[in-house]
């Protein structure tokens, strides 16, 4: 039943991870007033209506209320709910901004001081809190999969985040934008942490309290292979994307040691099984490692195991970061062919990924939070993204999903970032009122801009936020190419329909139909 497969989950993903320790459970105290299910507990202990916890949750989320200026509450809730609950317990220590100010990566200090990275993506250059955005979110502090190429997972697991900090993720991201979509693809493993996300998603499509639509949630796993099917049942509506990354069992452990604990025949069932009880088509991930999992060999084999399904595969170039292994972006041509392959010969809808945020460590890979003893994270390394001969910098993460552009085209079209000479700047703004620290540099080759950060202290670390690099990282130069997308006419209405991607850049080439680029 249920139960006996949440617990053969949890045994699983012991045995999955990198780190024997126990992690020690989190004691929040007070307690984010976004716990629903905290909150409805300690009506139900007091002897209130529940009625008047909903009610209380929708002021405060809806109309930005506090609570002593909700109505109607029982008459000793306002003395009694702030010795429990508080209605914000994060605060955004530092916040870091791309070059376009279409993405902003918010380093988050929890209540009790652990910290975790979220990503807002605009669908429009501007950076006002006026526009339409997408946010990545955290599920964990730190991660326990040890993805190799993952900045976060260098961190080992040092907690899980409740629902109530989960959801203050996007209160926070409010005041810089109007949250439109959530994606789970910040630090952590969604389905290590099942419970609270599910719980935290329950708020994000709640009418009363954020009214996210359910079509604009996504969600990103290794594949944690009992919880999928949880998942399946109590939130059928959340769009799943699968942490692939290798075509076969052998050179998958290697990358993702998850899959020691959860092989892969017994995944790809689950996810088919997934996606035929929702009805809903499977974003397939995929970070392409130069030399290690992206040769012709490799790509016959990762069509081969989608073929027939209802998957779309999208290539990651990898995101250079600090990870123990000497691993390069694969060379662009590379990745076309490797598309090819599988589109060509196996009828595989295909992508490859342009990733937006890179030039803070926002992308793919690239979240981390690291700290000596001692020390404060600060904020977030940065370097400038280059492109090689002939490549294009791309104007969005597909991890970071947000809306079309009213009155753009199936694709819309955005600016492509770079060109020799190109120049602009990363603003990093560290606390209310603090000063403001910037840099600008030119760059040839479509080089973007270099970013430099402030420190909260000479000795404090800093935090970075890109694909794999989510870790603490010393600003620094990094170049990343990527070759443009391939997919058919049918993939490209998948894909704006099921990932609602924007700010999609112009220029795109086709491999088999219409095609866009992004």
């Amino acid at each position: 039943g249920r139960h006996g497969a949440v617990l053969l989950c949890d045994r699983l993903i012991s045995s999955a991870a990198a780190a024997t320790t126990m992690v020690k459970k989190r004691t929040l105290h007070p307690r984010p007033l976004l716990d629903h299910s905290a909150l409805l507990a300690f009506f139900d202990e007091h002897g209130w209506k529940e009625a008047s916890a909903r009610r209380l949750a929708g002021a405060v989320v809806r109309d930005g209320k506090a609570v002593s200026q909700v109505k109607d509450l029982p008459a000793d809730a306002y003395d009694e709910l702030p010795r429990s609950f508080a209605e914000l317990t994060s605060t955004v220590e530092s916040e870091t901004w791309s070059l376009d100010r279409t993405t902003t990566k918010l380093l988050v200090r929890l209540g009790d001081g652990q910290r975790v990275e979220a990503v807002i993506i605009r669908n429009h250059h501007g950076g006002t809190a006026r526009e339409d955005a997408t946010v990545c979110v955290s599920s964990q502090v730190g991660c326990q999969m040890g993805c190799t190429f993952c900045a976060t997972g260098t961190m080992g697991l040092l907690g899980n985040l409740s629902a109530g900090e989960i959801l203050e993720q996007l209160v926070l991201a409010r005041r810089y934008a109007r949250v439109r979509a959530v994606v789970f693809m910040g630090m952590g493993e969604p389905l290590a942490n099942c419970d609270s996300v599910l719980e935290a998603i329950e708020g994000m499509v709640d009418t009363q309290r954020f009214g996210i639509s359910p079509d604009r949630v996504s969600l990103s796993t290794v594949g944690v292979t009992p919880r999928l099917r949880q998942l399946a049942v109590r939130a059928p509506h959340v769009r799943l994307a699968l942490s692939l990354h290798a075509p076969s069992q052998g050179l998958r452990a290697t990358i993702v040691p998850a899959a020691k604990a959860f092989p892969l025949p017994e995944l790809m069932e689950a996810v088919a099984a997934y996606a035929a009880h929702t009805d809903r088509n499977i974003l397939v991930e995929y970070v392409v490692i130069r030399d290690v999992n992206d040769s012709p060999a490799v790509a016959h084999e990762c069509g081969a195991l989608l073929r027939g399904g209802q998957y779309m595969l999208n290539l990651i170039p990898y995101n250079p970061t600090d990870v123990p292994h000497d691993y390069q972006p694969p060379l662009p041509h590379v990745v076309a062919e490797f598309a090819r392959i599988v589109h060509d010969d196996y009828g595989v809808q295909v992508t490859v990924r342009k990733e937006k945020g890179a030039d803070v460590a926002a992308a793919c890979g690239q979240l981390v939070v690291r700290a000596p003893k001692g020390c404060s994270p600060g904020a977030s390394g940065a370097g400038d993204c280059a492109g090689g001969e002939g490549a294009r910098v791309g104007d969005l993460d597909v991890e970071d999903l947000a809306a079309p552009p009213a009155g753009s085209s199936a694709w819309g079209i955005g600016d492509t970032q770079g060109g020799s000479g190109a120049k602009g700047r990363v603003v990093q703004r560290r606390g209310a009122g603090a000063a403001t620290r910037r840099a600008a540099a030119g760059s040839g080759n479509g080089a973007a801009p270099v970013a430099v950060q402030r420190a909260a202290s000479p000795t404090g670390p800093r935090a970075a936020a890109a694909h794999g690099q989510g870790a603490a990282a010393v600003p620094a130069s990094r170049a990343a190419a990527a070759a443009p997308f391939v997919v058919t006419a049918a993939g490209a209405v998948f894909l704006a329909a099921a990932l609602a991607v924007a700010s999609l850049a112009s220029d795109g080439r086709t491999w088999g139909g219409s095609v866009g680029e992004f």
